[in-house]
């Protein structure tokens, strides 16, 4: 589970439910985890300079980009076939 603070209480943050009633254990020590910003990169769309996850973000809106999602690249020269073929018996049954 993730917990975020709101409103100074810590909640769960899918849910929003105070983490005493998910039975979040006080009395214990309790380490935050801070998430690492995303490293830059050189956006291969327009060649600008993307340092961190808000201007990831927003370069991926500005460019009408998604990211991939998990097997997409690996099923890329099938489905790119399946289409060649589909075409192709368009064009010869036409």
């Amino acid at each position: 589970m993730r917990y975020v603070m709101d409103s100074g209480r810590l909640v769960e943050k899918s849910t929003g439910k105070p983490a005493e009633m998910l039975g979040f254990d006080f009395s214990k020590p309790w380490r935050g985890y801070v998430a690492s910003d995303y490293e830059g990169y050189q956006c291969p769309v327009t060649d600008k300079w993307i340092e961190g996850r808000y201007a990831h973000k927003e370069n991926l809106k500005r460019t009408g980009c998604r990211l991939l999602e998990p097997g997409e690249s690996r099923d890329a020269p099938k489905r790119m076939a399946d289409e060649r073929n589909a075409s192709m018996d368009r064009i010869l049954g036409e």
